[in-house]
């Protein structure tokens, strides 16, 4: 009798939406109160604890003008899984791969990423890939969103680490970064990283050439643009024309439909990568965007040096070596009859220029 009451008492309470504990032996309720309270004392003051540290660290980071990819890193290290900062155009501005690296986090990203709706707030995102969320930016001026690519054991902490994090990036882009400025920065990396002896592999460089928005192509080509010196010149002006330019040429290869990936190589030099349809639409493409960039101009002001065409982006980005020597080679001439130079063009003055520290000539 005393099991089938049990059964039925065990029947009932699995129709209620909270739980029923049956106790064997008489126990004072205030001992069951005492350790319930307890508990809940110990999780709110772990989860206080939890938020002071997590406020803490961030402001520090603000008021140490922390990088952008710093504070992503604190924010994949808080969380313990990866973290991406996207634009609105879901170029990727900077990522942490988090205590397990995937090399396929960044692979067809902006794809990806396009299938997850923007949310107004901290949240999960509708789509394929339900990533949790936060913009950044000001009211009514987002211009990106961090997110967490995958799941998560606990969304409420790191929704609470996401948004300090994009609170601080808000922050670092009043102080006077914008998103441009980012995203250069961030192609600027990869270039750098890609002349290096000892670069990336080649798979790993197609992902994140992919992510800064250089589409996958059949054909990839190097190219130099740099700046004729001016008399008088302070560094800050060859700067912000080195940035105009930059702008410009991001803008023609945009209304070319093609992709590239260009940033800054040093002073006064600006260094491309081009992807191309197909080895024959190299020329004709090189044209177009040469002259869409002198459209408007009373004169061209800077000198074109072009690479040789490779397959990969790796090969392509060593190849800016030889793009800037063409480059400085070009601008010692008196005239430039061509909207851009290769070796051959530029004869015994580039044999000259190439070998210009060698102890034999």
């Amino acid at each position: 009798e005393q099991h089938a009451s049990i059964s039925e008492l065990r029947r009932v309470a699995g129709q209620g939406d909270f739980p029923v504990i049956l106790l064997r032996r008489r126990v004072r309720f205030v001992e069951i109160t005492e350790v319930v309270h307890r508990m809940l004392v110990s999780d709110q003051l772990a989860a206080l604890e939890r938020s002071r540290m997590i406020h803490e660290v961030f402001t520090a980071m603000s008021l140490q003008n922390a990088t952008e990819e710093g504070i992503v890193a604190r924010a994949a290290e808080l969380i313990g899984a990866p973290v991406v900062l996207e634009d609105v155009a879901h170029l990727v501005l900077g990522f942490d791969a988090g205590p397990q690296p995937d090399a396929g986090l960044l692979a067809h990203w902006p794809e990806r990423s396009r299938r997850v709706g923007y949310l107004e707030a901290t949240g999960r995102g509708t789509g394929e890939e339900s990533w949790l969320q936060t913009p950044v930016g000001i009211q009514g001026q987002r211009w990106g969103r961090l997110v967490v690519p995958g799941q998560l054991g606990n969304d409420e902490d790191a929704a609470m680490v996401l948004e300090r994090a994009g609170q601080t990036l808000s922050i670092a882009r009043l102080a006077g970064r914008d998103q441009k400025e980012l995203l250069h920065q961030a192609r600027a990396g990869l270039l750098h990283e890609l002349r290096q002896p000892h670069a990336l592999g080649a798979d790993e460089v197609m992902i994140r050439a992919g992510a800064l928005g250089l589409a996958e192509s059949p054909h990839y080509v190097p190219v130099v643009f740099r700046l004729d010196d001016r008399r008088g010149q302070t560094p800050t002006g060859v700067q912000l024309r080195e940035r105009a330019l930059l702008d410009a040429l991001n803008d023609v290869v945009g209304s070319a439909r093609a992709t590239s990936l260009s940033a800054s190589l040093q002073s006064g030099q600006v260094g491309m990568v081009l992807g191309v349809g197909a080895r024959l639409l190299e020329e004709p493409l090189l044209e177009r965007i040469c002259r869409q960039l002198a459209q408007g101009q009373q004169s061209v002001e800077w000198s074109v040096g072009v690479g040789r065409g490779r397959k990969s982006v790796k090969d392509a980005a060593r190849g800016l070596e030889e793009a800037v020597q063409v480059a400085e080679t070009v601008a010692t001439l008196d005239t430039r009859a061509r909207p851009f130079y290769r070796f051959a063009d530029v004869r015994l003055r580039g044999l000259l220029a190439l070998m210009h520290d060698d102890a034999r000539l």
